[in-house]
């Protein structure tokens, strides 16, 4: 991963012009389809395979009057009138001829009908009229809306006054305030004392408003299929914004590292694409998981939401890695202040005095750090006892606006469950007599505490649905209109025996108190896959037992002070009024999940780049307590800085954010705020201090299992320095330093080391089943190392495992690489032909010289072992193209095998074990003809062979011609445990896992 990140860097740094220009074209053909066919955000809350929703979808189909959208005029009488005055009356009345004739209304209803009940105040102050219209929202032109605007203005004179509002206008479009430009105002001011240089300044916030502008006009252009509220967009742009600028500066920080190490500025962007672009990639993949785990809590705006969030997020990450390094090369120097261009490269320093001031302090006495500081938070978390959650209403909506206000003045005078009427759905097809079972059930529900009085109580026309609406005595979000809907679902068991029909209860509010639960149900099982996934991650990157386990307490710890800290405002009311709180009460209900799924990716950042700096620092020297210190020093600034700006970005949105969006941004803030500097740079140094080296304790058999993940680019870092070896080397081909393979009960073999320059001999010695081919194999790229660093021609294991392999040539192998017996000579070279060139067929002159190879070799071989020439099948030659495999000699199949793996001429060929031959003039011949593929080489070539009993030096000499320099010897004995040996197959070869170890993870 980290050498394709390198890679990336480097081509973006010289393509600065097509990156920025991909994007910009990106966001403005987005953008403007967005405009062109996004239809808008909806506040449509679905419940699948509930209750409510299957009675909603029901009654689409039987009672059209009830199942379009919606909405209201409220009209109120002047001060010393009644709304039953002759000449309120009448204009009411006209109005509502008006509005039966506007396009898309199915049903007006009339307050002054006797039929109708509870559209008129009990004071006489105020009158309801509810219009039904025919279709959902989005048939719902903004003409309509329009024209039902302009009738309640026509009725607003004389002191009257008329106000339209409804579910027709919950269409809102987030906009951005001036408090959300506070937020990147902010940013700016913490990157400009980060990096001291105006320049640098502008490129994250250039890069993340990029990555962001084309998440929003994604999304809305998302619209057009698909349902979003308008929470989404404003979720992701907040998240996508404060990880954008984060993520830029991660790799703008250790690009300015390198340059100022003196390293050229292209290879500076590529080296910090692949280090700090790897965590970036490993930090975004974790928050995307996290909020895309949200789809299996089984609500669709909830999937939505997190998968509109999660692309956010990606896109960001895609902005940081090809932006940021395009405008590393538009700044070039500019990127450092001006005393640093001017003084002469220097290595970085071991951080900031304030950094060693504040670690030593924390752990000075760790346990009572760690004590002080968990019982504070604990302390902190206490108001989330009382954190209430519901779904958004028109309640929640902007004060000001049609919808809130016909919100305020309905609660206001007709009492708060108004404003969300519970429908009872009964199927009445059996029923004789329907208008009188209506009436019966309305009598039921209106007798139950809690019903302030029943609106509507009808069969449809073709009598066999039955409605009963009935108005609650408390509102919608109130605990209490839960506990009745409860109830009456209970009670509609009985009622359903006793009137024989099938009941349901439905409507907006008992769907908002369905997802309510649902969402409740699903907190716990989120929270601990959450907290899972956060142990399994950390477990394999740092290879400790503490590390995540403190991390996970810790984010536990963040979440429950989060919760903590919107209660307090929401439901206690402490600084309601400073963040502009206009109503206490309930939060919307899928703040906990959200807010835990975004902290859990937010949090793991931290702990990447702190941790990791440690963990790099106690690799290095072993010493626990310097390592907690420099890693801390090293990364804490830009971990500083990078925690400034994301607070402030999601406190940005508090003062005036929309109902929903606001307690999300809250938590998030305060969780941040705790996780970044409590928690990860208090509490977790604290716990490290005080365990010492059993901080990165992991057992034995546990590391043996675990994947090793590089998310630092340490990867791409050991390429680089293999390269220049290479440089300085170029007749080098193998380098194996202190390679280690493990198996599932321990060590197979330990600390194997090999050099082998071109024109070399390496010979593994060692008894039958002693772990020659699984060491050949692992040379070879095809089993990856436990520790340990193979290099084959500049390459490193395992970051170009695959290049190794192309390089790496096997001979046959039982078990591995088989020839095939029931093939021929020919076809067994045209397979191998094709499986190296790619075409579906091999030429018949490619085939005719590797012929005249296997002959030349076979006959060298021959002559030099002393055995007799014996024609095949009656040929003059030694073997025919077309003799079966299954027929060959044992030592012209040996040598067919190592002819085909010359195939390509790679530099590196691997053979198995010679004594398998079971005659020594076989033998003999096999030697002899290794020495002669060296002797004849005219590429580069290096050769590895195995054998059971060791040799001495002067006679692998005399066997193969070639001069006792360019022979090693490795005796596997002094490196072997065979009780853990793998049985070697081509299973084991196939199925190795595509990990990244690293010596510093083993």
């Amino acid at each position: 991963m980290s050498s394709a990140l390198y890679t990336l860097g480097r081509w973006c740094h010289q393509h600065r012009r097509h990156v920025l220009a991909t994007w910009l074209l990106a966001l403005t053909l987005i953008a403007s389809l967005a405009v062109a066919i996004g239809t808008g955000t909806k506040e449509e809350y679905r419940v699948p395979n509930s209750e409510s929703q299957e009675a909603l979808d029901y009654i689409k189909g039987t009672f059209p009057e009830i199942s379009g959208t919606s909405a209201q005029i409220i009209v109120i009488a002047p001060n010393g009138h009644t709304i039953t005055d002759r000449a309120i009356r009448t204009d009411i009345e006209n109005s509502i001829k008006r509005i039966e004739n506007i396009d898309s209304v199915k049903v007006v209803t009339n307050p002054y009908d006797k039929n109708v009940s509870g559209s008129l105040s009990a004071d006489n102050r105020a009158a309801l009229i509810n219009i039904q219209f025919t279709g959902d929202f989005f048939s719902i032109t903004d003409t309509t809306r329009d024209t039902l605007t302009n009738e309640a203005n026509t009725l607003t004179h004389n002191g009257t006054r008329a106000v339209a509002g409804g579910a027709i206008y919950n269409n809102a479009v987030p906009t951005m305030s001036w408090t959300e430009g506070i937020g990147l105002i902010l940013s700016a001011l913490v990157l400009l004392i980060f990096f001291r240089a105006v320049r640098a300044t502008a490129a994250p916030i250039v890069s993340a408003l990029l990555g962001a502008g084309v998440s929003l006009a994604l999304l809305f252009l998302a619209t057009s299929i698909t349902v979003l509220t308008d929470t989404t967009p404003m979720l992701a742009l907040m998240i996508g914004m404060a990880v954008g600028i984060d993520y830029s500066l991660f790799l703008l920080a250790r690009h300015r590292e390198n340059l100022l190490a003196g390293i050229d500025p292209a290879e500076s962007a590529a080296r910090a694409t692949a280090t700090a672009g790897s965590a970036v990639l490993f930090a975004g993949f974790t928050v995307i998981t996290a909020l895309a785990g949200l789809s299996v809590v089984g609500l669709p705006f909830l999937t939505t939401m997190g998968i509109g969030s999660a692309i956010a997020v990606a896109i960001a990450v895609a902005a940081a890695l090809t932006i940021t390094p395009a405008l590393m090369s538009l700044l070039g120097r500019n990127i450092l202040a001006h005393r640093q261009r001017t003084n002469p490269p220097r290595h970085a320093t071991a951080g900031p005095r304030w950094a060693h001031i504040w670690i030593r302090t924390v752990t000075r006495f760790p346990l009572l750090t760690i004590i002080i500081l968990t019982s504070a938070l604990i302390f902190a978390s206490i108001p989330a006892r009382n954190l209430e959650l519901a779904l958004p209403d028109a309640g929640t909506t902007n004060p000001g606006t049609n919808a809130r206000l016909t919100y305020d003045l309905t609660a206001e005078h007709f009492g708060p469950g108004a404003n969300g009427p519970l429908l009872v759905v009964a199927d009445i097809v059996k029923s004789e007599r329907p208008r009188e079972l209506m009436d019966d059930l309305k009598k039921e529900v209106a007798s139950i505490p809690g019903i302030h009085h029943v609106s509507l109580a009808t069969p449809n026309r073709n009598a066999d649905t039955g409605v009963v609406i009935a108005i609650p005595t408390t509102a919608p979000s109130d605990p209490a209109t839960t506990q009745l809907v409860h109830e009456i679902r209970n009670r509609a068991t009985t009622w359903e025996k006793r009137y024989d029909t099938t009941l349901s209860v439905t409507g907006a509010t008992a769907a908002q108190i369905d997802i309510s639960e649902m969402l409740g149900k699903a907190l716990i099982p989120f929270a601990l896959v959450v907290m899972g996934l956060c142990l399994l991650l950390l477990l394999i990157v740092f290879r400790s037992i503490l590390v995540p386990l403190t991390a996970t307490l810790g984010f536990l710890l963040s979440v429950l002070t989060a919760f903590g800290a919107v209660a307090a405002v929401y439901s206690w009311g402490w600084f309601a009024e400073p963040l502009s709180v206009s109503r206490l009460g309930p939060v919307i209900s899928f703040m906990p999940i959200i807010l835990m799924g975004v902290l859990f990716g937010l949090a793991m950042d931290y702990q990447m780049f702190i941790v990791s700096r440690m963990h790099e620092h106690y690799s290095h020297n072993g010493d626990p307590d310097s390592a907690v210190e420099n890693g801390f020093a090293a990364a804490a600034p830009v971990v500083t800085a990078a925690a400034v700006i994301m607070v402030g970005i999601f406190a940005a949105f508090v003062p005036h954010g929309s109902a929903t969006i606001k307690p999300i941004a809250l938590g998030l803030a305060v969780g941040v705020f705790v996780d970044a500097f409590i928690v990860r740079m208090a509490i977790v140094p604290a716990a490290l201090k005080l365990f010492g080296h059993g901080a990165w304790w992991l057992p034995g058999k546990l590391a043996t299992n675990l994947p090793a993940i590089d998310v630092e680019g340490s990867g791409v870092m050991r390429q680089i320095a293999a390269q220049k070896t290479s440089n300085r080397h170029p007749q080098r081909i193998v380098h194996a330093t202190n390679l280690t393979v493990r198996g599932g009960r321990g060590t197979v073999f330990s600390d194997l080391n090999l050099t082998l320059n071109d024109g070399q001999l390496a010979v593994l010695a060692g008894p039958e089943g002693s772990g020659k081919t699984t060491a050949i194999l692992t040379l070879a790229g095809r089993i990856y190392p436990s520790a340990g660093d193979l290099v084959v021609n500049g390459h490193v294991m395992p970051e170009h495992s695959g290049t190794i392999q192309h390089l790496a040539s096997l001979a046959e192998i039982h078990g591995v690489n088989p020839l095939e017996n029931d093939l021929s000579v020919k076809q067994n070279i045209a397979e191998t032909l094709s499986t190296r060139t790619l075409m579906p067929w091999a030429r018949r002159r490619d085939i005719d010289a590797v012929m005249t190879s296997l002959n030349h070799l076979i006959t060298y071989a021959l002559d030099t072992a002393e055995l007799p020439i014996e024609p095949t099948a009656g040929n003059s030659r030694l073997v025919h193209r077309d003799t079966l495999v299954r027929d060959l000699p044992r030592l012209s199949r040996m040598l067919l095998g190592i002819v085909l793996a010359t195939i390509g001429r790679p530099p590196f060929i691997l053979i198995d074990d010679i004594d398998t031959l079971r005659t020594i003039p076989e033998r003999r011949g096999a030697w002899a003809a290794i020495g002669l593929l060296l002797s004849e080489r005219d590429t580069p070539l290096a050769i590895l062979t195995a054998c059971q009993d060791s040799m001495n030096i002067d006679e692998l000499t005399t066997l193969t011609g070639l001069p006792e320099t360019d022979i090693t010897q490795i005796n596997l004995a002094d490196i072997y445990n065979p009780a853990d040996a793998p049985q070697t197959t081509e299973e084991t070869v196939t199925q190795q896992p595509a990990t990244t170890a690293s010596k510093a993870h083993n």
